[in-house]
Parts: C-alpha cells; sequence; structure tokens
C-alpha cells in the first residue's frame, strides 16, 4: 500500500508558452532543447500534460546516459515520441 497515490493533485495543462520554461526548471536535459522543438514536442505529444513530459524526459534520459554532452535534436524527440505514441 505504501506506493499507492494517496491524493492526487489538480494541476492545469501548460499554455505552449509555459512548456519550455517548465521543462528546462523540471530537468537540465530541456535546458538546451530549442524553442522550436519543444513546441513541435508538445503540438504532437505532449499537449500540455506534465505526465507525458515526464515520461518523455525519462526516455530522453536513458537513450543520453553514459554520453558525454549528448545533444537532443529533433530526431531523437522523434524516437522518444515513436516510444510514447507510436510511429509520428
Amino acid at each position: 500500500m505504501a506506493s499507492r497515490v494517496l491524493t492526487w493533485e489538480l494541476v492545469p495543462r501548460l499554455s505552449q508558452r509555459e512548456v519550455a520554461t517548465v521543462m528546462a526548471a523540471f530537468h537540465p536535459l530541456w535546458e538546451d532543447v530549442t524553442a522550436d522543438d519543444v513546441a513541435w514536442v508538445d503540438e504532437h505529444v505532449g499537449h500540455g500534460n506534465f505526465r507525458t513530459w515526464a515520461k518523455l524526459t525519462s526516455h530522453l534520459t536513458a537513450e543520453t546516459y553514459g554520453k558525454s554532452r549528448a545533444v537532443v535534436d529533433r530526431r531523437m524527440l522523434e524516437r522518444a515520441c515513436a516510444r510514447l505514441m507510436g510511429p509520428l
């Protein structure tokens, strides 16, 4: 039972303008991703939903693990998004 959620917090959907700022603060992986790429991800899979963004961050972190100075580019974003949503 300790692993169960005790309460659900209702967080309103992020606006597209808020997404890049919030994600850069959430995880350093997003700091160097272009605003255009963040907007593309939000339009295709994120939809302002933080839970989806957290899953995507997990996939990207796994893909960049062990790489010194891995750059998150559109191609890497497309692969990670496809894992969540299927082919785009």
